[in-house]
């Protein structure tokens, strides 16, 4: 799934790879496993700071061997998270009867993602419901751009925006002069970040960011 990369410039500038499906049985497990390992390993890298051990050939080999280790040990943490999200929908209704999740990078120097759903409002079958879209951007700051921007009716807006400030999540919003009576509301990519929507009711951009921008998108069907 690795390899299965696309790229078009005409109306986004992002590379994207699928993820492959995780199989969900003890995926929460291994999550729990692997982040009581890092807080471990996190406790015994501070001892051995302290003693300053000479490494041997033997270590610096094992090191580069698991040097990618981590990154797959992240992602499902991720996944477990995602599983999880899955049985609250259940739990709540929705009924998911798969999933699909896509990694995205954006290189900067203006990149952009044109306006668009995620989904067509005609399709009722097999068709994606719910976007749930993560952010991995640590260094982001505004002046990088790259916000997610949301078309909204102007009274879903400001309830929005309301909601968002009350948990200290700060959102920037502004008229749209080819929509009347909808508002742009422009989200920060910030690392951590979770965003959910309604595949084929919002309208949404990706505004140019001038900076690597990563994130991992998930859509329910």
């Amino acid at each position: 799934a690795g390899d299965r990369v696309w790229s078009s410039t005409a109306v986004r500038g992002d590379e994207m790879t699928w993820l492959p499906s995780a199989n969900r049985e003890g995926l929460e497990s291994r999550a729990e496993q692997h982040l009581r390992s890092e807080a471990l390993g996190a406790q015994e890298k501070d001892k051995a700071s302290l003693q300053c051990p000479k490494k041997d050939s033997d270590s610096e080999a094992s090191e580069k061997v698991n040097v990618d280790s981590p990154y797959f040990q992240d992602l499902e943490v991720f996944l477990a998270a995602l599983a999880k999200l899955w049985e609250e929908l259940d739990l709540l209704g929705f009924g998911v009867q798969r999933a699909s999740t896509m990694l995205a990078r954006y290189p900067g120097e203006g990149a952009r993602y044109a306006r668009h759903l995620d989904a067509a409002r005609d399709r009722a079958v097999g068709a994606r419901r719910l976007t749930a879209v993560y952010y991995l951007n640590d260094d982001w700051s505004p002046d990088k751009g790259g916000c997610l921007r949301a078309f909204l009716p102007e009274a879903v807006a400001t309830e929005a925006s309301e909601a968002l400030k009350s948990i200290g999540v700060e959102v920037s919003s502004a008229s749209v002069d080819v929509d009347p009576g909808l508002v742009a509301l422009d989200i920060e990519p910030r690392s951590d970040r979770l965003v959910l929507f309604a595949s084929s009711w919002l309208e949404h951009e990706v505004l140019p960011v001038y900076m690597e921008r990563y994130a991992i998108t998930t859509w329910f069907y």
